[in-house]
């Protein structure tokens, strides 16, 4: 069980402010002192299995205080993995363009044909065009992509 203590307002009223969070029970064997802070001016929430503690607020019903999943928060965390994903893939990327450019310049100063060589550099350009949106941002589905193991364009 994971808990996480948020502060409590004078009213008694849950405020969204998180003051720590700890694992396990709530008991004198933890190692975490969080479980310290007196009840009165703390509220300690079992934190729903599979939710994140930065994307949860606290939500009052008839006394009882829950926590709830903030849609706006967890989409936000979503596309900014998204975006750490595609900006680490275009950081993998940026050595392969580099070598194509140096080997196209060479083929051309030596008088070879650089066609095949061009059509790689414009495939490792546009292989990330369809994990990105039309703005430039990363789509949601580049969340669960594992940069080293994306497939670049075979080199000629």
């Amino acid at each position: 069980m994971r808990y996480i203590i948020l502060k409590r307002n004078q009213d008694g009223s849950v405020s969204s402010e998180k003051m720590g969070s700890y694992e396990g029970p709530k008991d004198d064997s933890s190692r975490n002192r969080s479980y310290l802070m007196a009840e009165p001016l703390a509220a300690h929430l079992e934190l729903p299995e599979g939710m994140d503690e930065d994307c949860v607020e606290p939500v009052e019903v008839e006394g009882v205080v829950s926590l709830e999943e903030n849609a706006d928060k967890v989409l936000a965390k979503r596309q900014s993995k998204a975006q750490a994903n595609l900006d680490a893939i275009r950081l993998l990327r940026e050595p392969l363009l580099r070598d194509a450019d140096h080997a196209i310049s060479t083929m051309e100063d030596d008088g070879l044909d650089a066609t095949a060589m061009r059509a790689y550099r414009k495939a490792l350009r546009s292989c990330t065009d369809s994990l990105k949106k039309v703005n430039g941002e990363a789509r949601l589905s580049c969340e669960n992509l594992i940069p080293s193991e994306f497939e670049f364009p075979i080199k000629p």
